[in-house]
């Protein structure tokens, strides 16, 4: 199946490359887009590519290097997978390496970022609706996905996690809580050599902006300042930047 999109200004076109794009991702598939540097509202799609036939949920990504990337998911019975994705960037194909389970029981909203071209950080939502954080080690030789110990950060409820990188020890996380006026961040510490995960104390981010929102996402501004944004309950989607001190 091949999808070609190409996006002009019309209000009718864009629409209908929506829409696609909506469905190839509905279906778990891997969408490679080619942005066409003589016009930049020209946008075509290469051949989507399955990388899962389980159900694959509330996925996140995160570079290896120009061809490979890490890809974190939740699957049917509620188990979060892991699996190495290959970009052949002249042709937007793509193929997956061997599938990794890193959490057997539940990981829901898992988050990614990187710690180095072999390690990377991921958190979660357990069943118990606690927050985990694991780092997944990636094997260049055969792209084989393994796990160090997971660590609970929080026993009480996360919702959709965010990660970013502090430093190569350090990584930001913000989530929503349980009930409304609930948005909280914590600064996540890893020993790179044993891999072991500790946390600061955690800070709640929703004390100065009110009634809280849903699905955080970070962006770094610099070592002291990070971008979040969150959909809002009674409003349209904010955006305040959060600071840390250590």
């Amino acid at each position: 199946m091949y999808f070609f999109c190409q996006v002009m200004k019309g209000e009718k076109m864009k629409k209908k490359c929506k829409m696609i794009k909506m469905m190839a991702l509905i279906l778990g598939i891997f969408i490679f887009p080619k942005i066409c540097t003589s016009d930049p509202y020209d946008i075509n799609i290469g051949i989507p590519f399955e990388f899962d036939s389980d159900y694959a949920r509330t996925s996140a990504l995160s570079k290896i290097d120009d061809i490979h990337y890490l890809c974190t998911y939740r699957v049917s019975g509620n188990a979060g997978r892991a699996v190495v994705l290959t970009v052949d960037t002249d042709t937007g194909m793509i193929t997956k390496e061997t599938p990794f389970e890193f959490e057997t029981n539940y990981a829901a909203f898992p988050a990614l970022s990187k710690i180095n071209d072999s390690h990377y950080l991921c958190v979660y939502m357990e069943g118990d609706c606690s927050g985990s954080a694991v780092v997944l080690t990636v094997n260049s030789n055969d792209w084989s996905i393994s796990k160090e110990i997971p660590f609970e950060f929080e026993t009480n409820e996360v919702n959709y996690p965010a990660v970013s990188k502090i430093d190569d020890t350090h990584y930001l996380c913000a989530y929503k809580g349980s009930g409304l006026n609930n948005l909280w961040s914590v600064i996540l510490t890893i020993d790179q050599h044993n891999w072991t995960i500790t946390n600061e104390t955690p800070y709640e981010i929703s004390t100065n902006i009110g009634t809280a929102g849903y699905s955080p996402a970070l962006s770094k501004i610099d070592d002291t300042h990070y971008l979040l944004s969150l959909i809002h309950i009674s409003e349209p989607t904010r955006l305040l930047s959060i600071s840390y001190a250590v």
